[in-house]
């Protein structure tokens, strides 16, 4: 407000000092009318952008160029108290209602400058026929110039503040609304608000095709705000990963991990993994150091669960970093890593130094060794008598006999069980 009133007064002084300039601009007061519809037809032949907003809210934008016009003309003729209390809160009104209507604010700013070439061209015709004399109609058309680009400075800045605000406060409530919808599809419901709805279709994700959840855990050292960034940099990146031409998708950070569900007409889940292994490196770079588990294949809503307990599944099991789909996991691992607690009783009790120390990785050598005495002590680098007493120790203590398949996969089974975190 001070801005504006320390404006007036200013121009106000200036145009008064010079006789010319202010019979233009009074002239131009009685006038101001006539001039809103030309100038309004020319912002939109000039910008289809511009051209598409006003044909949605033609009356509000004529009232705005109305009153534009009214300021322009009022604060440099001691006229702003008939402005109100707020002479430019139309300029702020008018930037929030163009950031929640979607216009791109340069095709607002350009609207404005448009505006004011035609209105400057009325302001130059003005001059020329009112000047008595060559000079001094050249000083009042520098005045008014010099007063035109002040005020669309002024303005410009304004609009700006107003629409960026508006804009960050849209950001904010999208992301609450992204963040609800993902909570509701992750529990399997159906977004629980229409805006809910309106965002899904907006970003693809499309009643009736399948569907995959993707599940991004960020590897990197620190907490507080330089984690919230990076995990931020993160759902940006999964975002540009899964572009809307080939996908339907919607991102959000949950805790401390990033979780995309994303709609595809065919292999939501496989295309994904591509998508994000094929970004993987610059990904890295920007965001740092993270694991990715990609779910299976669903085909409803209430199914969503599912897949979203498959990626973290698959986040587990992708060793060291990158992206790993569940549909590369072999179902004799799966099986064990999702042992519940009925699979855990039955399992045979394994000591601690047989599960941590060098009989457990006897067992597992000898597994991969297909059972080959002398090819497991290869493996270990120790004497094959060495991997028979191993053995027979394991038999002893568990009651199972590694040489044999039966007795083997049961031990094996019972070392990954002990060793996976229990399934949630």
């Amino acid at each position: 407000m001070d801005d504006v009133e320390n404006f007036s007064r200013t121009w106000a002084g200036r145009v008064a000092a010079d006789p010319l300039a202010a019979e233009v601009i009074e002239t131009l007061w009685i006038r101001r009318e006539s001039f809103a519809a030309p100038v309004l037809q020319r912002a939109r032949s000039e910008s289809p952008v511009i051209d598409a907003v006003v044909a949605g809210d033609f009356p509000e934008t004529l009232a705005h160029v109305l009153e534009h016009f009214r300021a322009l003309l009022a604060l440099p003729a001691a006229r702003a108290q008939e402005l109100g209390d707020d002479p430019m809160g139309f300029v702020r009104r008018h930037g929030v209602r163009r950031a929640q209507g979607g216009a791109p604010l340069q095709a607002v700013l350009q609207a404005y400058r448009t505006g004011h070439k035609s209105f400057w061209a009325a302001m130059s015709a003005l001059i020329q026929q009112l000047s008595g004399d060559a000079e001094s109609g050249m000083r009042a058309a520098m005045l008014l110039s010099e007063y035109c680009i002040d005020y669309t400075d002024l303005i410009s800045r304004i609009v700006t503040d107003a629409y960026l605000e508006e804009e960050a406060k849209l950001a904010e409530e999208r992301t609450r609304l992204g963040l609800a919808v993902v909570e509701d599809l992750l529990g399997g419901a159906a977004p629980r608000m229409e805006q809910g709805w309106r965002l899904c279709n907006e970003l693809g994700l499309a009643d009736g095709l399948p569907m995959a959840v993707a599940v991004a855990r960020w590897r990197g050292d620190g907490d507080g705000a330089f984690a919230a960034r990076a995990l931020s940099l993160l759902a940006r990146g999964v975002e540009a990963a899964l572009p809307r031409e080939g996908f339907g998708r919607i991102v959000g950070v949950r805790g401390l991990e990033v979780v995309a569900v994303v709609a595809a007409p065919a292999a939501p889940g496989e295309r994904t993994t591509r998508a994000l292994r094929d970004t993987a490196a610059s990904l890295s770079a920007e965001a740092g150091p993270f694991r990715i588990g990609v779910g299976l294949d669903v085909a409803a809503i209430a199914d969503l669960p599912a897949s979203f307990r498959q990626a973290l599944i698959a986040l587990e099991l992708a060793a060291g970093e990158g992206v790993s789909h569940l549909s590369e996991t072999g179902v004799d691992d799966y099986l064990r890593r999702t042992a519940d607690a009925t699979a855990r009783q039955l399992a045979p009790p394994l000591p601690v130094t047989l599960r941590d120390g060098e009989l457990g990785r006897t067992i597992e050598a000898f597994a991969a060794a297909d059972l080959n005495v002398k090819a497991c002590a290869r493996r270990l680098g120790v004497h094959n008598n060495t991997v028979y007493h191993r053995l027979n120790q394991v038999r002893r203590m568990t009651g199972a006999d590694p040489r044999t398949y039966a007795g083997l996969s049961t031990l094996i089974t019972a070392l990954t069980i002990a060793r996976a975190q229990p399934a949630g």
